[in-house]
Parts: C-alpha cells; structure tokens; sequence
C-alpha cells in the first residue's frame, strides 16, 4: 500500500525508500534520521508501512520539524512541542525546565503535547497561550480524562515556575476544552485509517502550525499521508 502510494513521488523517491526500508543501518549502529534530540532508525520508518502504530520517536521528530519550520518563517519562537513522554507516567519538572531554557517562552503561542492514551491510541492536547486554553481531541473523540486535567495544570505550573511568566499560572487558563473543529472520525476494524491515530496527530499539529482553520486530510488519506511522511523523514536525512 505504501509502496504504491510513494510512487507518486517519482521512481527515484520509491527506489530510495525500498532502499532504506531494507538497509542495515541499525545492525551498524547508525540512525537513519537524526534531527534535534530524536532518532530514527529504518525499523522505525517501516512503521508508516500499512496500519502500524506510530513510535513516541516518530511523532515528536515530525511536530518538531514543522515547529522549527513555521518559526523560520514567522521569525519567532511561536510554536513549541513538549514532547509526548509527557503524557504518561510521572511529569518531568526537569525536561519542562530544559525546554523552557531552550527557547525564548514569552513569543510562545502555542504548544503540543500529543497524548499517548491507553489502548495503543493517540490524541493531541494544543495549549493555545492566547486563549489560555487547552484544546484536545482524538480520532475516537474521547472523553477528557482526569489525569490529563491535572497533567496540563501541572506542565503549566513548571512552566510558569521556571518562566517567572503570569500568563502561564494555571489559575489563568480555562477547563481543557475539545477542538473547536474537531479532528476527523477514526475508522474502527480493519478499515483505512484505522491504525493511524499517530498519523492524524502529526498532521493535525502541522495544520495548526500552517494557521490553517480547518483540516486538510481524512483518515481515508492514510496510505497517501504516510508516504508523503515518510519521504519528508528521508528528506530530513
């Protein structure tokens, strides 16, 4: 299915993916894509193959790329990831103070967090600084669970903490709210776009990033969507 798709994009571009699927640079001890503090290997590229699961890997490296991309462009720090091991288990108060150091969070407008759910599924909290508002959705449209009220309220906190900014004390912001426009609806079985819950987050993120009011894509545009993030990760490379 990926293989079809990616043709699309030439015979050079499917020739050079079939090649890096089948390499051995992971028995070598090298990564396929190196950007920021991500890597990828070609095992995990062949995850955007057919309906696989997406990695933590994979979805922080693409929302990162499309962050530092619309920063260039606006010249200004304005969007930021807070990478998805966030989402789970324990908050680090010292990875949210590394990423606080890192950039300058007074032009920040909005941040990411996907959300890794249970069940193998993911959603995607936005923290929109403007409206002091957390927005969150998922393909299945979830209910907002409780963990994620308190692990938003606590992200904000460090923040503010290390800052020393108002307008990030939790106080400040609103209840979490869903997407104003809500992400497409995830098929469920075996059907096409069943499996890409990561997918739509990866996307979902670059659309918000490209100030864009509505969403671009389905999840019947899986098998297109992930060969054209797959070819954007080789680019990378």
């Amino acid at each position: 299915m990926a293989t079809i798709c990616i043709s699309k994009h030439g015979q050079h571009t499917e020739k050079q993916v079939t090649c890096t699927l089948l390499d051995r640079v992971n028995e070598e001890g090298k990564h396929l894509v190196s950007y920021k503090d991500y890597r990828l290997t070609s095992q995990d590229l062949s995850l955007m193959c057919g309906e696989r699961y997406l990695s933590d890997e994979i979805i922080n490296l693409l929302i990162q790329s499309y962050c530092d991309r619309a920063n260039a462009k606006h010249h200004s720090c304005r969007y930021k990831l807070l990478p998805s091991f966030l989402s789970v288990g324990e908050v680090s108060k010292k990875l949210i103070e590394n990423i606080c150091k890192a950039e300058e969070m007074n032009e920040i407008e909005v941040l990411f967090l996907p959300i890794h759910m249970l069940q193998r599924h993911w959603g995607l909290a936005i923290f929109s600084v403007s409206e002091q508002t957390v927005f969150f959705d998922d393909g299945y449209h979830c209910p907002v669970s409780e963990d994620l009220r308190c692990r938003t309220k606590t992200i904000l906190s460090v923040i503010a903490e290390c800052t020393k900014l108002a307008k990030f004390q939790p106080l400040r912001w609103n209840e979490i709210q869903r997407f104003k426009v809500p992400m497409p609806d995830q098929p469920q079985n075996s059907e096409i776009g069943s499996g890409s819950c990561g997918v739509s987050v990866i996307c979902a993120a670059r659309d918000v990033c490209n100030r864009l009011d509505s969403f671009t894509w389905t999840y019947q545009d899986a098998p297109q969507l992930r060969a054209q993030l797959m070819v954007e990760l080789i680019n990378l490379h």
